[in-house]
Formats: C-alpha cells, sequence, structure tokens
C-alpha cells in the first residue's frame, strides 16, 4: 500500500528541483523520492556507525587492513586509460566495495573518518 503525502515549495524551490530532476532525467515526484529515502538511508547508516562505534569500544581498522582482509583489488576497478587513480577515486571504489559486501566494516571506517 502506498501513501501520499503533499509539500509546499516557493516559486524558487520548486525551480530549483525542477532543474536537478531534468538534470537526472527523472520526474520530480522520483527525484523527490529518491532525494528523501537516501537522506533516511543516511541517518539509518549514522546511527548504525554510533552503535557499532560503542560495540567495538571505539577500535578502528585502517584501510590497508580492510584491503587486506577482504582481498580488494584496485585493479579490478581500473583499466590502462585510467591506471592512476586519485586518493578521492580510492576512497570511493573502496566505500562502495564495503558498502555492497561487508557493512560492518563500512559503518566502523564510516566511524572513524567521521563521515
Amino acid at each position: 500500500m502506498t501513501k501520499m503525502t503533499t509539500i509546499r515549495f516557493t516559486d524558487d524551490e520548486y525551480k530549483m528541483i525542477k532543474k536537478a530532476s531534468n538534470m537526472y532525467d527523472e520526474s520530480i515526484t522520483d527525484f523527490m523520492k529518491k532525494a528523501i529515502l537516501d537522506r533516511v538511508e543516511d541517518s539509518i547508516d549514522y546511527k548504525e556507525a554510533i552503535a557499532s562505534k560503542e560495540e567495538s569500544n571505539e577500535e578502528t581498522v585502517s584501510r590497508e587492513e580492510i584491503v587486506s582482509r577482504l582481498g580488494f583489488k584496485f585493479s579490478d576497478h581500473y583499466n590502462k586509460k585510467n591506471i592512476e587513480l586519485s586518493e578521492d577515486r580510492v576512497e570511493s571504489l573502496l566505500m562502495d566495495y564495503l558498502k555492497e559486501y561487508d557493512r560492518q566494516t563500512y559503518l566502523q571506517i564510516i566511524n572513524k573518518d567521521g563521515l
């Protein structure tokens, strides 16, 4: 069962939302729904990270240790055209991998790095 809600925006706010939704080639409704659900997920992730921190007695794990434990290979994520990965891209790849495959470790990293 679905629920419907109403949100009121000023003309300027609506124009900004419409412009942003067009950039993603999405309807305004889909764009807003995804934005809201992303924020809800971030909130849940944050609460889980806090709980993880408390459960682990604030012990953290280095990036190198995580890569070692998981057998993560950066070479699986780049090709000869972009062999040199920026620090931000390395971080992004690792976090995406952990989000998908090892949520508990991901939450520990978020906690450690204050993300």
